[in-house]
C-alpha cells in the first residue's frame, strides 16, 4: 500500500486517464478564500492539487505566481502557515 499520491496515479494509470493537478499559491488571494477556492478546484474534479509556498524571491517563477507569492506572503503565510493550511484542506 502506498500513500495517496502514489495511490491515485496508480489507479489513473490503470484507468489509462491522466491526472488534472492544478497549482494554487497557499494564502492567496487570502486565507479564507484560499480554503474556499482549493476545496471548489477538488470538488469540481481536479485529482490533486500543487500546492504552492509563498517565497520572498520567487525569481525562477512567472510574473503571475510572483504576484500571489507576494500577496500570501502579505497575509501572513509563511512555510509552517502552508503547511497548517495544507493539512485542512485533506
Amino acid at each position: 500500500m502506498g500513500n495517496r499520491i502514489d495511490n491515485k496515479l496508480a489507479s489513473l494509470k490503470a484507468d489509462s486517464s491522466m491526472a488534472l493537478v492544478p497549482y494554487l499559491t497557499v494564502g492567496y488571494p487570502d486565507v479564507s478564500s484560499f480554503y474556499e477556492i482549493a476545496n471548489s478546484v477538488l470538488d469540481s474534479g481536479a485529482d490533486m492539487l500543487e500546492l504552492g509556498i509563498p517565497f520572498s524571491d520567487p525569481l525562477a517563477d512567472g510574473p503571475t505566481i510572483q504576484m500571489t507569492s507576494f500577496k500570501a506572503l502579505k497575509n501572513g503565510v509563511n512555510m509552517n502557515t502552508a503547511f497548517d493550511i495544507a493539512q485542512k484542506i485533506r
